[in-house]
């Protein structure tokens, strides 16, 4: 039974990665409070909710809506475009990553964590988080060392929160990043 399960789990996780190659990645802001069903239709959860100011990485939807998967890889939420805006387009600062493979750091030098996803995980909560060492460390499941460092791809804006000791400070998805900032453009 187990295998059938991890089975059915990959087979969602291939689908929703071939939908991430075909979908523009970019990090929006909302504009305005928003709350949603919760997507994974459980009885009694409140729904998920949104606050304005959160940047939250995205992908574009086929009617040019947001598609955001939070937490969970086997569940997303439609954000109406109307609700949020690219880093920018408001007049507040921005950054633009100029290289592809550049780590998000835990905090600001490369002696910090770099985020990593497991590559090999089938599960529905997204295994995500800041490692030392990811060539290292077992996967989710243990047997394997199967962690990447997680990407963002070049030309996406992400929101500006500071300089430190040359990195530049974002945060998205409720998550503070480090980038080197020689990599990068503030506008």
């Amino acid at each position: 039974m187990k295998n059938i399960y991890r089975i059915t789990m990959l087979l969602a996780l291939m689908m929703i990665s071939s939908m991430y190659v075909s979908a523009q990645e970019l990090v929006v802001i909302m504009n305005e409070d928003y709350t949603c069903d919760d997507p994974r239709g459980e009885e009694g959860n409140a729904g998920w909710n949104f606050k304005k100011g959160d940047a939250l990485h995205v992908y574009k939807g086929d009617n040019g809506d947001y598609e955001y998967f939070g937490p969970y890889i086997a569940a997303n939420a439609m954000i109406p475009k109307n609700l949020c805006h690219l880093p920018g387009e408001r007049g507040e600062k921005y950054i633009v990553i100029n290289v592809e493979n550049l780590n998000l750091r835990e905090g600001p030098s490369t002696r910090h964590k770099i985020y990593c996803y497991d590559s090999e995980y089938g599960g529905t909560f997204d295994p995500s988080k800041f490692l030392a060492n990811h060539r290292h460390e077992l996967g989710v499941y243990g047997n394997s060392r199967s962690w990447k460092a997680w990407h963002l791809p070049k030309g996406i804006r992400v929101p500006y929160l500071g300089k430190e000791n040359g990195f530049y400070k974002t945060s998205f998805n409720n998550i503070v990043f480090y980038i080197c900032a020689k990599y990068c453009t503030l506008k």
